[in-house]
């Protein structure tokens, strides 16, 4: 499994981690994780672990290593890889592991502008690449799905470990309007949780529960159970059975989800009925989301 410079510092690359090292147990694997610096490093880790000739498969953390994967599957076709969000869809050596952020990250949004007094939303990224436009695109589409008027303002971070510059896009936006931000950032993230806290302002969490961090502010989080994720993809891969291009994990799935169950007050029994109604059109195909908005 190779990490990028940001390593293990966030829930996302956590829960990887955790997927990763239970499937190596309960299979009898062997498991190793690296970690590169720099793009250059990361590549040449990648390199290192399938000349290594007995890889059963190699793991990339994060669609920014998309550039360096490509280039090393093309350089090792007889070594399978998957890629966790990413989006090399075309090669025959990787799988690419797509959560469907864009499901949950919808019902976020229709939450978030329900909540909203200003019609004024706000998202941070991390980094501007094709898994965060996922989020950032379906959160959008929920919005204005319930107010067409909604406006939803973006910034990235350009770091997934830089919670001082999340904080202050975070209060920046804050500023223009915004009252509710979905920050799906890494660690980043949490500088802007705390930018929401020390302005009473409300914030959607990512990737695990975040309410804890600030039960005042978290009106619910994103979730994703990318452990899970990494763990059916080992055992497919075990038995042969892991195929190369995208493979798709949703809300149907219970790969994504939002905590309702643990959401703030604001969040009212009104506000959970009609997003449970807009979940079971999104399961049951009637309300179809591909990451760039609605389709009919």
């Amino acid at each position: 499994m190779v990490f990028d410079a940001s390593g293990y510092s966030d829930d996302f690359a956590q829960q990887c981690l955790a997927g990763g090292k239970k499937a190596a147990h309960d299979f009898g694997l062997k498991f190793t994780e690296v970690k590169g610096v720099s793009p250059l490093e990361i590549e040449g880790l990648q390199a290192r672990m399938a000349r290594k000739g007995d890889n059963l498969l190699v793991i990339t953390i994060g669609g920014n290593q998309d550039g360096a994967l490509r280039r090393t599957a093309a350089s090792y076709p007889g070594q399978m890889f998957a890629g966790i969000d990413s989006a090399i869809y075309d090669m025959p050596n990787v799988a690419a592991i797509v959560f469907r952020d864009d499901e949950s990250s919808f019902l976020a949004g229709a939450l978030s502008i329900m909540v909203s007094r200003t019609g004024r939303l706000g998202f941070i990224g991390g980094m501007d690449i094709a898994a965060i436009r996922r989020f950032f695109n379906g959160f959008s589409a929920g919005a204005r799905a319930i107010n067409p008027a909604a406006l939803v303002s973006a910034s990235w971070v350009g770091s997934w470990d830089d919670a001082t510059r999340g904080r202050i896009l975070a209060q920046s936006a804050y500023e223009s309007g915004a009252d509710v931000i979905f920050a799906a950032a890494g660690a980043s993230g949490v500088g802007v949780i705390t930018a929401a806290h020390e302005r009473g302002k409300y914030v959607i969490g990512v990737d695990v529960d975040q309410r804890p961090l600030a039960p005042d502010n978290v009106l619910i989080s994103v979730i994703k159970n990318v452990d899970a994720g990494v763990y059916r993809m080992i055992d497919e891969a075990r038995q042969g059975k892991l195929a190369s291009g995208a493979q798709f994990f949703g809300l149907k799935d219970g790969a994504v989800d939002i905590t309702l169950d643990n959401a703030h007050s604001a969040v009212s029994p009104e506000i959970k009925t009609h997003l449970a109604t807009l979940k079971g059109d999104i399961i049951n195909g009637k309300t179809r989301i591909d990451g760039r908005g609605v389709r009919p």
